[in-house]
């Protein structure tokens, strides 16, 4: 997950990003994100959902993750 300044719409440069630290060499996908306020709701891929503190987007923390299918274990990926 990037975050991107537009403040100035000629050049547009990345602030912060973000990938779940407990999976960080299993491909991540963030399909969907919803802003409230200083957290940000985001559906994961394979992983469930994940709520992220966005209060310092240079320094995005995770706050909590619904994680159904397990998808930090090691056997499994996107396609089982």
């Amino acid at each position: 997950l990037r975050v991107v300044d537009v403040s100035d719409p000629h050049k547009p440069h990345e602030i912060g990003r973000y990938v779940n630290p407990k999976f960080p060499n299993k491909p991540q996908a963030f399909n969907n994100l919803v802003l409230d306020g200083d957290r940000a709701y985001v559906a994961v891929d394979y992983a469930g959902l994940e709520v992220l503190d966005i209060r310092n987007p240079r320094q995005i923390k995770q706050l909590g993750w619904w994680n159904p299918w397990r998808a930090d274990s090691l056997g499994n990926v996107w396609f089982n």
